[in-house]
């Protein structure tokens, strides 16, 4: 039986349409939970955006981790205590924001309670009334900088979709030997540190579990998480995913709207012990 559960959230667990966790996904996370086996939630919305998700699933008190900002960070959530992080320097900051300047992307910088951004559009907009995101709108005539108060572990560039996509590949080539650039959405282009991702913050949090990837299921949908489907010892994709995530998984479920994911949990109980 397998000892460690990784779901992805947007497109995975929660389901965008609809704006809630389909109620057949928390029960089933409640009888993974029930049967001791260790959740991980693994997302790329930050800490605090994260805290409606975890209330959903009932971690504070059955315990479990979140990997956020694209696993840049790791919370034993249960002990409210932050375990592992990588943060990026402000002199890379500077220099991505003077680039979100000259080539009239929006450049947004996460806080611990809020995101300060630098211009509105369809990115900013999901990330706010459906993650639930607070946002520091900072005008064009004042000092960007006077919000950001500590280094950030994940920032990103968004734009409307014709831009991100057109940008994506340059940004890529101008920053991959320095940053992890990841094409998150037709609205965004997240950054981290290189080296920092799912795969990374996964890796690192099974070494501390004492346990290895054949003890792990793991569901997703997107680019990002194809590496994880293609490792774990069981793995899902949902349909409503992407392309390599779909390739990556070694099943394929139903989309998120209609609980794929406990389609995928109802498969894994059923295996023999």
């Amino acid at each position: 039986m397998i000892k460690v559960f990784i779901t992805d959230v947007d497109g995975t667990l929660y389901d965008h349409d609809q704006m809630i966790i389909p109620l057949k996904n928390i029960e089933a996370i409640a009888k993974l939970q029930a049967r001791g086996i260790i959740i991980v939630v693994a997302t790329a919305r930050t800490y605090s955006s994260s805290q409606s998700i975890i209330e959903a699933l009932n971690m504070k008190k059955h315990g479990g981790y979140l990997i956020a900002s694209n696993g840049a960070t790791i919370y034993d959530v249960k002990n409210d205590k932050l375990i592992y992080e990588k943060k990026i320097p402000m002199t890379l900051i500077e220099e991505l924001y003077a680039y979100s300047k000259q080539h009239n992307l929006h450049f947004n910088v996460e806080q611990d309670d809020y995101v300060v951004a630098s211009g509105y559009d369809p990115g900013i907009a999901i990330d706010n009334q459906i993650v639930g995101v607070d946002f520091v709108l900072t005008s064009p005539l004042n000092d960007f900088f006077k919000y950001i108060k500590s280094e950030p572990f994940k920032v990103s560039f968004t734009q409307e979709k014709f831009m991100i996509d057109k940008y994506y590949p340059i940004v890529n080539d101008l920053y991959k030997d320095r940053l992890y650039i990841c094409h998150a959405g037709d609205n965004f282009i997240d950054i981290v540190l290189k080296d920092v991702n799912k795969k990374s913050a996964v890796e690192y949090l099974l070494t501390i579990l004492n346990h290895g990837f054949a003890d792990v299921a793991a569901i997703g949908d997107g680019d990002n998480d194809s590496w994880l489907l293609a490792h774990a010892g069981y793995s899902a994709a949902m349909a409503n995913g992407t392309k390599k995530a779909k390739t990556a998984g070694k099943i394929l479920v139903s989309d998120c709207a209609n609980a794929g994911l406990s389609e995928f949990v109802e498969r894994l109980l059923s295996l023999k012990r």
